[in-house]
């Protein structure tokens, strides 16, 4: 499926970034990790990297990532954040983390603005 779509967008993988909320965040975070190239970037909304100790022995590339959490997270802990961020540095991300201060397990506007900020700037970087 993101084959044929970077196909008929005329896209390489760098181009794109693989974005998701809770369970849709750790397929993110999955896919990015798998793809035999890297890709520009995964952004987690509220998301842990799952299954942590298969992954670090067959992951084959390193995005660069951001996590967002709420630190009031009802459903995906907020120490999820940190821990997922040191799985990923092992892997070889460059990893960003950003609190959602008082929020519960969703997007906010702020949180969205953080992600079109990741995927403008490293969307960018690639570019130079």
């Amino acid at each position: 499926y993101i084959d044929n779509l970077l196909n008929e967008y005329q896209l390489d993988l760098k181009d794109l970034h693989l974005c998701g909320f809770s369970q849709g965040a750790m397929l993110a975070l999955y896919t990015s990790l798998m793809l035999e190239e890297k890709i520009g970037g995964c952004v987690s909304f509220s998301g842990i990297v799952v299954p942590e100790k298969w992954l670090l022995k067959h992951h084959k590339s390193s995005p660069k990532v951001l996590l967002l959490h709420g630190d009031k997270d009802n459903l995906v802990r907020f120490c999820s954040m940190e821990h997922s961020k040191k799985v990923l540095e092992t892997m070889g991300c460059q990893v960003t983390n950003k609190t959602v201060k008082g929020e519960q397990h969703r997007i906010t506007d702020s949180g969205l603005e953080d992600a079109l900020k990741f995927i403008s700037e490293t969307t960018k970087k690639e570019e130079d």
